[in-house]
């Protein structure tokens, strides 16, 4: 899934806090990409890479993050 650049610090939280805690609610691993070093290329959105269980991915949906 995609999300917008200016959403990453509210996904990842304080200290990480709020990834970890959806890590540890669903099981799945998370793994938000980085962005590049080209200024000229700075996309408006991240990949967001859920893997796990259907189960576990099911859990990190935005729609279960309420």
């Amino acid at each position: 899934m995609y999300i917008p650049n200016n959403s990453v610090g509210a996904v990842i939280g304080t200290k990480g806090s709020y990834i970890r805690s959806i890590i540890r609610f669903s099981g799945a691993s998370v793994k938000i990409a980085t962005v590049s070093a080209d200024k000229n290329e700075q996309p408006s959105e991240r990949q967001v890479s859920i893997v796990g269980t259907a189960e576990a991915q099911w859990k990190v949906t935005p729609s279960r993050m309420k």
